[in-house]
């Protein structure tokens, strides 16, 4: 299996088994409502990615998050060039 399909498999079964919808959503947050997000685009699965609320220069406040978010968010972080392209600040109210 190329090293691309592989990283394939292995990010729809991390999503499987750790981010089911793979969109962090205000259900995650223990305080919802943010005007930006940081979205992680996925680099295998167009359409797919994880974001988490943030301020205008994207710094998240991991304290806001449960611990689920956290998980996910220290994961894309991780994996930004392998799994996820870098992430993007974007208006969290265009979702």
């Amino acid at each position: 299996m190329s090293g691309r399909k592989a990283a394939a498999g292995r990010l729809s079964l991390w999503q499987t088994h750790h981010c089911p919808t793979a969109i962090m959503s205000d259900t995650c947050l223990k305080h919802p409502a943010s005007l930006f997000e940081l979205r992680f685009e996925s680099l295998f699965n167009p359409g797919r990615a994880l974001a988490f609320p943030c301020d205008a220069r994207g710094r998240v406040e991991m304290d806001g998050l449960t611990d689920h978010a956290r998980r996910n968010y220290l994961y894309a972080r991780a994996v930004v060039g392998r799994e996820f392209s870098r992430p993007a600040v974007v208006n969290g109210a265009l979702r």
